[in-house]
């Protein structure tokens, strides 16, 4: 499954500067949200392996794009360092509480709840970028 990390990132660093930051960002959080809610429903090996693969490939274009691109051009530059770090330690803050909730959700609900959770939130943000996310490539923000 981890040979999607290496091969979203390529991905995501041909398609950010070739069709736009925007048009590569909200697909992959929609296809992050199908293929985790496929992925959850997996019984077989090859289907675990399959879409394991294909959820890799979309986490890190996301991972190529988002965090690498996207984050920092957002803010004008005189803010850039401070707006992304603020970004970026509220996205790891979230990392580590993850674990903890998914521990929680087990307890208390179904590993499939884990998965539409995920699922759900990917595709939240996936159309939150969609309709009020700025296209930032090509331009000039200073």
């Amino acid at each position: 499954m981890m040979v999607g990390a290496p091969v979203g990132c390529a991905i995501g660093a041909y398609l950010v500067d070739r069709i736009g930051r925007k048009k590569t960002i909200a697909p992959a959080f929609f296809m992050t949200a199908v293929f985790g809610f496929m992925y959850g429903r997996q019984s077989t090996v090859g289907g675990v392996l399959t879409f394991g693969f294909l959820l890799e490939v979309c986490f890190y274009i996301l991972m190529a794009s988002v965090i690498a691109v996207y984050v920092a051009e957002l803010f004008p530059t005189k803010f850039r360092f401070r707006g992304s770090g603020i970004a970026n330690g509220t996205a790891k803050l979230f990392t580590v509480a993850m674990p903890i909730v998914v521990a929680w959700m087990l307890k208390v609900t179904n590993a499939n709840m884990i998965f539409w959770t995920i699922g759900g939130i990917a595709l939240f943000a996936g159309i939150v970028v969609w309709v009020f996310g700025d296209e930032t490539n090509q331009k000039d923000i200073g």
